[in-house]
């Protein structure tokens, strides 16, 4: 059977501040600026920002580990009643399953941006009523790692927009028990 191609479908940035069963989607954009420290107007965007000082994103050396977060619209096809970017991600995919997802894996995004795969997202106290809405059972799957999306880190800016092909590229190194293993095949 033939493979659906990945591509974008769902784009957002800025303040996810909403606390409610619809979950804590942020407002869509047709065309997103991705910096090496996030999405640009993101409330997660790890460079200083007007009255919020600098937020940190720091682990064994490695900066802004958490600049981007990915979604897969399997997450939302399985459970109805729950949006593609209801889980807060900047980035949705179609036609790459959560589960495909691991850390290390680069994904080059339309013609300029390319991103590496860090580690899974959790599910925070922000989804409590989204969860509640959905039930226990689908609370319970969303601490499957990668369900709540995965975080991304940015190694080439540029923009993405919607429709734009996603297309995994072979590395020549992964991130594995937090350290990077050179000439890894897939």
């Amino acid at each position: 059977p033939a493979t659906e191609p990945c591509t974008v479908v769902r784009l957002a940035a800025g303040p996810a501040r909403r606390r409610d069963a619809r979950g804590v989607a942020k407002p869509e954009r047709a065309t997103l600026r991705v910096e090496t420290t996030g999405a640009d107007g993101d409330e997660n965007n790890y460079r200083s920002q007007p009255g919020q000082g600098r937020l940190k994103d720091v682990y064994r050396g490695e900066t802004n580990r958490r600049a981007i977060l990915i979604g897969t619209k399997d997450v939302s096809d399985e459970q109805p009643g729950l949006a593609v970017g209801a889980l807060g991600d900047n980035i949705s995919l179609r036609g790459l399953k959560f589960d495909a997802l691991k850390p290390g894996m680069r994904l080059r995004v339309g013609t300029d941006v390319e991103l590496t795969i860090t580690f899974a997202n959790e599910p925070c106290a922000k989804l409590g009523p989204l969860k509640k809405r959905l039930g226990r059972e689908w609370s319970e799957a969303l601490k499957t790692p990668g369900r709540r999306g995965w975080f991304a880190q940015v190694t080439k800016a540029g923009e993405v927009k919607k429709g734009d092909a996603v297309e995994v590229v072979k590395p020549t190194s992964i991130f594995a028990n937090g350290r990077h293993v050179n000439d890894v095949s897939m």
